[in-house]
């Protein structure tokens, strides 16, 4: 197997191919554990190797603790997810809305367990003419609204973030080609649920990865979503490739699955996978992470930040409120709707970001 010249980074990628190929572990002399453990968090992988380093006893008494807390942390926000996703699902039924999974909610169920998949949020395409509906039902719901730029509304419930898809991409701003989802879907049983074309969720899963390698990077669990996708589905290549092309990512695709085959089919990588990979292992999940400080960099100083965050432009705003768009006279008024959601629905968050605001140099 291609070797990186991290210890870590080669074991848990052992790992990775491992638990996927159901295949015997090559072990990794002299890998920190505890460096291993921050590279999974970081990567948002750890539910997939956890297993198998429990299954080889590769822990000491003191490592298993660390492994079973963020285990057992994880587990608790899944359910309480899942229970919030159903109830909001079965709400969509009774009103008759459109809508479709996406992104992690279907990549799980290629995993060998769908617990091995870990979301930082839930992805649901709906149908973009009911929103004043969704949005009445989220809030029913005990949901906030926390913005609707771009091309979803996303909704708030601490543990749980929904983002509900008006559109797959922000055209002329992502992608200058649109992919519409619902085109291919089709619909599951006799409800108002639809299950994405798995050609569209193949094409979707590159472009998703393609705007976060481009925007700052792309964890490892990208590759491992890709390797699952490919391995558990029959694909028409020539309805994806002419696809991709016209996305303009063609070439990045074939990086892509040629990385696959370095990682699990031990295939000899050029320098666009050597290059594809070191950045997959730089950081998280979704690449390079701001911290407060860099973004009061960007801003220009912390007053400018903080007015930045307490008055966001009005693009931001009138995306997250509709009605400012026939009511542009309640701006202000939103503005403190704005606030009052943060600090009722996030305030420790509030709180660590204006004590970071407050440091000093």
């Amino acid at each position: 197997m291609y070797k990186t010249n991290n210890k870590e980074a080669d074991l848990l990628l052992n790992l990775i191919r491992a638990t996927l190929k159901g295949e015997p572990l090559q072990k990794v002399d002299g890998a920190d554990m505890n460096a291993l453990l921050e590279l999974a968090n970081r990567q948002q992988v750890y539910n997939l190797v956890l297993p198998l380093l429990e299954q080889k006893k590769m822990l000491t008494d003191a490592e298993y603790k660390s492994w079973r807390n963020y285990k057992l942390s994880e587990i608790t926000k899944t359910l309480t997810i899942n229970n919030e996703r159903k109830a909001v699902c079965e709400k969509l039924e009774e009103q008759g809305i459109d809508y479709m999974f996406l992104k992690g909610l279907v990549i799980r169920d290629y995993y060998p367990k769908s617990s091995m998949r870990q979301m930082s949020d839930n992805d649901i395409m709906f149908d973009a003419s009911r929103a004043d509906d969704l949005i009445k039902i989220m809030k029913a719901q005990g949901f906030y609204l926390a913005s609707a730029g771009g091309a979803t509304y996303d909704f708030g419930k601490p543990p749980c973030t929904i983002e509900f898809h008006r559109t797959l991409f922000i055209k002329k701003e992502q992608y200058d080609f649109e992919l519409d989802p619902w085109l291919r879907a089709k619909r599951i049983d006799d409800t108002h649920q639809f299950a994405m074309d798995s050609d569209d969720n193949l094409i979707y899963s590159l472009c998703h990865m393609y705007k976060h390698y481009v925007g700052g990077g792309c964890g490892i669990r990208f590759l491992c979503d890709t390797y699952v996708l490919l391995n558990g589905g029959e694909y028409d290549f020539d309805y994806i490739n002419p696809t991709l092309e016209r996305f303009n990512i063609a070439d990045f695709s074939k990086t892509v699955f040629n990385l696959v085959d370095v990682v699990f089919n031990d295939k000899e990588p050029g320098e666009d996978e050597k290059a594809l990979l070191c950045v997959m292992l730089g950081d998280t999940v979704f690449g390079k992470t701001l911290t407060v400080e860099d973004k009061i960099n960007q801003s220009g100083g912390r007053f400018k930040y903080l007015l930045e965050r307490i008055f966001p432009s009005k693009k931001i705003m009138f995306g997250t409120y509709q009605k400012l768009n026939s009511a542009p006279y309640l701006l202000p008024y939103y503005y403190m709707v704005r606030l009052h959601d943060r600090w009722k629905y996030n305030r420790n968050k509030v709180k660590s970001e204006l004590r970071q605001i407050q440091k000093k140099d």
